[in-house]
């Protein structure tokens, strides 16, 4: 059995299997345990946990954030405490407010609204005064997000050196709703049939019971 977990503030990783042997001094087959022995799924395995062990970066951020999403940088406690200024692509800048959360110290940038690229400056405020410069890119722009419907004059004019077709498939369209129209009415009428069958057999069986035995009497 494999267990991940903390001790003492760190990440540890135990993995436990039988160590009884038979009344032989054999040593138990493989199936004795449910670690993976071979490569398929131990080389796997062992990526997993040494990925999960490793020590994680003194300050982290975002590589890339969609336009309005929340950029958050993470920080070692260590650094406390730590002070910090993002600075968006005309140069504006905006103070950081860190905070404890989940044994480091993070901070949630939220002025995403501009495409482009930004940088965060980040200084900790103990010991040797260690300093970090993380950067993210904001690749939706804002008049990507617009859902207003585009006309075919701005097509045209969106696309000045493309030669543009439009094809009205009004016709074809209105055909479809037709047809499914029809598909839809025969779906009834075969409802009605079953309907009717049922209500015929069921007529039969009762009625029909029903003169056999005053024939009987």
């Amino acid at each position: 059995m494999i267990f991940r977990g903390r001790l003492d503030g760190k990440k540890d990783v135990s993995i436990l299997a039988p160590a009884d042997v038979d009344s032989g001094g054999d040593v138990p087959p493989s199936h004795a345990t449910n670690l993976p022995l071979n490569g398929v799924e131990f080389v796997p395995l062992m990526l997993q946990m040494v990925n999960y062990a490793r020590r994680r970066a003194d300050a982290e951020g975002p590589d890339v954030v969609a336009a309005d999403d929340p950029a958050t940088f993470s920080v070692s406690s260590a650094w406390s405490p730590v002070t910090g200024t993002v600075t968006d692509p005309e140069s504006h800048k905006t103070e950081l407010t860190f905070e404890r959360f989940g044994g480091r110290t993070e901070a949630i940038f939220e002025g995403t609204r501009s495409r482009g690229y930004y940088s965060a400056d980040l200084q900790g405020s103990r010991g040797d005064r260690r300093t970090a410069t993380l950067s993210f890119a904001v690749n939706l722009a804002p008049e990507e997000s617009d859902a207003a419907r585009v006309t075919e004059d701005r097509v045209r004019e969106l696309l000045p050196s493309a030669n543009v077709t439009f094809v009205d498939q009004s016709a074809e369209a209105k055909q479809d709703a037709d047809l499914d129209t029809t598909n839809e009415l025969w779906r009834c009428v075969i409802y009605v049939l079953f309907a009717v069958i049922t209500f015929e057999l069921l007529l039969a069986t009762v009625v029909g019971g029903r003169g056999a035995k005053r024939a009987e009497v």
